[in-house]
């Protein structure tokens, strides 16, 4: 037989209140504490606002177009703007660069921008050049120049580099006859003739790049909305728009940001810069943002990438396919020819938000800003290609034409830095709420009882065996069966023990008083019913011989019963109780507090002539235990009439035979293994002892 409720118990709530001091202590100190952090949490992270997440709209420009002399100069001496086959570079057959040629590229060519959130400056451009022809115009559209396919041109360091090449195609298509009005098929000759060069773009580092920046973001039914290096005293002059402060970041080593050192670069082109901004980079009333690629650059990769040195190499991209250059430096593209994808994300720090922002930007004068945080990173494990395609004036296309396929081209497959800008989710723009202010407060609430359950769980498992007292306390078990069967019985006995010990000394005093104690058959408490030896009267009796009347009156409580018992004590047995118990303590009650007491005893136990009978007494004795006598008499009446759900529920769950097929069949697992991997000696061990315990079993 298992007991499966022993082992898998339905709890349910129940509260105890442990009167320990030290207890206590221990708790109001995690209520402390807990209420600190509660409150730290609350008021730090303003819990009593709705965040709103304000939306950023970027406008980005060249703002430097022209590079310097010394930048130019410095990129001119590097080794791959000299010719060094170092800088060989394959990445696939279709992707070659090498044999590269320096220049400073015309201001209109410095940047471009792309949609509203891209702007793009090359570094480096791989530029085709191509003539088309067809038929018999291939023939003399380059002679003498070999195949683009040729094999001398898969070879370092030659490749296609500087080399006029020609591809040509033959296809067989249907062409249209104008005259007959039907296709017919024709076989088409077509050819490109091209020539491949590239070119890195000197002095990128000092061209600059700037932008503008607006917010907008919802306020209950208004907008609020600020520009960076807008005018302070219009923002102050309009209730719904805010000043903005923007701060350039960048990103450490452990991942954290902090703000950028741009004060050398702004003072050599602004000398009235104050000497307080050394150390940083912000951008406020009437200052446009903007920095050089090279500042740009360092500021996102974390001083990683140095754009002004030409020679630099991107670790991040080191496949190089060319033969001999798998190793060392040559397996590693230069930052000039992958280029640098740049992210610029906004981050808008609303003034009631200036706590989240790291400790170290120091924002003294500046509390009612709308404080814009760019944060800056870099893609740098990746190619940044942009392709842009030119073409000539190409001929009539008519396919009958003998020169339909005739034009020119010039495509340049840039690479270089690009600007993305995107707005960060992490904006925060608060407004006060009465629901955010409700949530926190019940979230404050929630948390704040773990406090008594952090106690309570050390109370019951730290404490040794005062933790086994309250855990009896707390986790009482109840067995319906068990209860009915053994403790209200035995409480019952106690009850009614109790009950005559009362009634004997009731009859007792009466009889020392002189009084006579009239018996009768329905008053009678001993077992063997009326005149039994031993009966020594009723306290119905002594209360009939004080006047009251013995005749049975149903209860107003309970109602007729015919198995309710007739006896009976009244009011006097039970004030001397009542004296007795409190007439001596530390709050005595004396006079009308006794009357009132028995008053309200017998009001609730008693019946109109103000007698307590036997099965008052008890119901009362046994008020707080599981089953009240009503349950205890259902739980073994034959009569009542069982429903299928407490039949099944009362009855013990059987799982003998499961265990022991269960047992069974671990038995015999453990002798077929035991079989296997046993050595034949063991075998014939085991047989013989168990076949001698088999004879004497026998």
């Amino acid at each position: 037989m298992v007991a499966l409720g022993k082992y898998f118990p339905i709890k349910i709530p129940k509260v105890v209140s442990i009167q320990n001091g030290k207890l206590s202590c221990f708790q109001l100190v995690v209520q402390v504490v807990v209420v600190s952090l509660l409150l730290y949490q609350f008021i730090g992270e303003r819990m009593y606002l709705v965040v709103k997440i304000p939306q950023g709209f970027p406008n980005a420009w060249v703002q430097v177009a022209d590079a310097t002399l010394p930048a130019v100069q410095r990129d001119y001496q590097g080794q791959i703007c000299q010719g060094s086959a170092e800088f060989l570079y394959k990445y696939s057959t279709a992707f070659t660069h090498g044999s590269y040629q320096c220049l400073e590229t015309a201001a209109t060519e410095a940047g471009y921008k792309i949609g509203k959130r891209e702007i793009y400056f090359p570094t480096y451009y791989r530029e085709t050049r191509g003539r088309q022809s067809s038929g018999t115009g291939c023939d003399s559209l380059c002679p003498g120049a070999l195949a683009c396919n040729d094999t001398s041109y898969t070879q370092p360091p030659r490749y296609d580099f500087g080399y006029e090449c020609i591809a040509e195609k033959r296809a067989t298509i249907p062409v249209w006859n104008s005259t007959t009005d039907i296709f017919s098929t024709q076989s088409v000759r077509t050819c490109t003739c091209s020539t491949r060069a590239h070119y890195l773009v000197a002095g990128v580092s000092s061209r600059a790049m700037g932008f503008e920046h607006i917010f907008k973001v919802s306020d209950q039914e208004t907008e609020v909305s600020g520009a960076s290096g807008g005018s302070k005293a219009v923002a102050d002059a309009d209730e719904n728009k805010l000043p903005v402060l923007t701060i350039i970041m960048t990103k450490k080593d452990d991942g954290k940001y902090e703000e950028f050192d741009c004060f050398e670069e702004k003072k050599r082109r602004d000398a009235s810069v104050s000497g307080d901004m050394s150390g940083r980079c912000r951008f406020f009333e009437n200052d446009a943002v903007w920095m050089t690629l090279e500042d740009w650059v360092t500021a996102a990769s974390g001083g990683k990438i140095n754009l002004a040195d030409p020679d630099a190499r991107n670790s991040h991209i080191a496949a190089n396919l060319a033969p001999g250059y798998s190793s060392g430096d040559r397996r590693m593209a230069a930052f000039r020819l992958t280029g640098v994808e740049v992210l610029v994300s906004l981050e808008y720090v609303g003034p009631e938000f200036h706590g989240n922002i790291p400790e170290s930007v120091d924002l003294d004068g500046f509390e009612d800003y709308m404080v814009a945080l760019v944060k800056l990173s870099v893609n740098d494990a990746m190619w940044t290609g942009l392709p842009q395609t030119a073409y000539g004036s190409p001929a009539p296309s008519a396919v009958a034409a003998t020169d339909f396929h005739t034009g020119s081209f010039r495509e340049r497959y840039h690479y270089g830095i690009r600007f993305l800008f995107m707005t960060s989710t992490s904006s925060a723009y608060g407004a006060f709420s009465m629901m955010d202010l409700l949530t926190g407060l019940a979230v404050f609430k929630v948390y704040f009882g773990a406090a008594g359950a952090v106690v309570a769980l050390f109370a019951l498992y730290a404490l040794g065996q005062l933790s086994v007292q309250y855990k009896r306390a707390v986790e009482q078990p109840l067995d319906v069966k068990k209860e009915a069967a053994t403790i209200v019985p035995a409480k019952l006995l106690i009850a009614v023990a109790a009950y005559r010990a009362l009634e004997r000394a009731g009859s007792a005093e009466q009889q020392a008083g002189g009084g006579a104690v009239q018996k009768s058959p329905r008053h009678s408490l001993t077992a063997g019913g009326a005149g039994s030896p031993g009966d020594e009267g009723t306290l119905a009796a002594y209360g009939a011989a004080a006047g009251a009347s013995t005749s049975p009156r149903p209860s107003p409580r309970t109602g007729s019963r015919s198995n309710r018992t007739n006896n009976k004590f009244d009011e006097r047995v039970l004030r001397q109780c009542l004296v007795d118990v409190f007439g001596s303590g530390e709050h005595v009650l004396r006079g009308s507090g006794i009357d009132a007491l028995v008053e309200t005893v017998l009001l609730a136990l008693g019946d109109y002539n103000k007698n307590m009978d036997l099965e008052s007494f008890v119901e009362a004795f046994l008020a707080h235990d599981a089953l009240d006598l009503n349950q205890f008499q259902n739980m073994f009446d034959a009569h009542r009439k069982v429903g299928r759900l407490e039949q099944y529920f009362s009855t013990p769950l059987d799982l003998t035979v499961w265990r022991r097929n269960i047992l069974l069949l671990q038995a015999q697992t453990i002798f077929s293994l035991f079989f296997f991997f046993a050595s034949p000696v063991k075998r014939k061990s085991y047989l013989l002892r168990a076949s001698s315990s088999s004879l004497c079993l026998l």
